[in-house]
């Protein structure tokens, strides 16, 4: 087509949300503490609109974002669930690494995650 760049069009009507278990999050939150580092599910760190949810939970719900590519790698391993470092390399429970690149992506998820962290501060002084 004409379009500038890639798109992806996610038919909200016929996908079904993906979510990463409690269990999952718990197990990868004791390992990202105990490799000194941070475990969050995607989902948590991105904000939409309520009418969009199923397809930002197609999209970044079976995900979690991890801090530091060693915690990344042992996480997905030991969870089976895709990681993602903020640097944005992903790590698939498959064994397939993808990444190196320093492009836009870690960058923003760096900022999505300092965000993160910053609000949390805020509540708590409040």
């Amino acid at each position: 087509g004409k379009l500038q760049r890639r798109v992806t069009i996610i038919p909200l009507d016929k996908i079904t949300p993906r979510r990463v278990s409690s269990a999952a999050v718990d197990r990868a939150s004791t390992m990202a503490n105990n490799l000194n580092s941070t475990a969050h599910p995607a989902i948590e760190l991105v904000g939409f609109d309520e009418e969009v949810r199923n397809a930002i939970e197609h999209v970044f719900g079976s995900t979690l974002v991890v801090d530091g590519m060693k915690a990344a790698n042992s996480i997905c391993d030991a969870t089976k669930t895709r990681t993602v470092t903020l640097d944005g390399d992903v790590y698939e429970p498959s064994g397939l690494i993808s990444g190196g690149s320093k492009d836009n992506l870690g960058s923003t998820l760096s900022k999505i995650s300092q965000l993160t962290v910053a609000s949390n501060e805020l509540k708590e002084k409040s």
